[in-house]
């Protein structure tokens, strides 16, 4: 119950846009801080992270770009075969676009349920007795959605999974004074 109420609530947050003021920050630190976060609940966990944006100054709206990241990282996790097997996460950013990929090597999804992902309160059928509402995916493209970014899915079953997600961003630099 308190999942799905957590779930209800970052839902509001992606969707009515309870979003947090965008502030300069280096883009790569607060990812690590995240990924931080999130190995701090695990034990045995692996996640390697590398990229490109070193240093880089941008703007990011922190609650939504955490909470994309908090569940894109969380299901990699959940839906892991072993969880010693490392999560991938590799940022990088090119014409002031930052992309994200978060790679498992877990159970996968089968290739016709794909396409549903994304939907709210739908589960792949090979979940298993994992805990989720299948309501995560759909905050996380609502979120995304709000950012004017893009999300995409590759997957075999009993490979792993890989998301990856693209936010337009604005340099601090050339942030526009209102």
């Amino acid at each position: 119950m308190i999942q799905l109420l957590e779930d209800l609530l970052a839902e509001r947050i992606a969707v009515d846009g309870l979003a947090d003021q965008a502030g300069a920050r280096p883009a790569d630190t607060f990812i690590e801080n995240i990924v931080e976060e999130v190995s701090l609940a695990y034990d045995h966990l692996q996640i390697t992270t590398r990229g490109n944006i070193d240093g880089q100054e941008f703007m990011i709206d922190r609650k939504l770009f955490r909470l994309i990241m908090n569940n894109l990282i969380n299901n990699a996790l959940k839906y892991s075969s072993h969880p010693e097997r490392p999560i991938d996460i590799h940022s990088r950013v090119e014409k002031d676009v930052l992309t994200v990929c978060i790679a498992d090597q877990g159970i996968g999804v089968p290739e016709h349920e794909i396409t549903h992902l994304f939907e709210a309160f739908h589960r792949a059928g090979n979940v298993g007795t994992r805990q989720g509402t299948g309501l995560g995916l759909a905050i996380v493209k609502g979120a995304i959605d709000r950012l004017a970014g893009t999300i995409n899915v590759a997957s075999m079953e009993n490979q792993g999974t890989t998301f990856t997600f693209t936010i337009p961003l604005a340099t601090a630099a050339n942030e526009v004074a209102c």
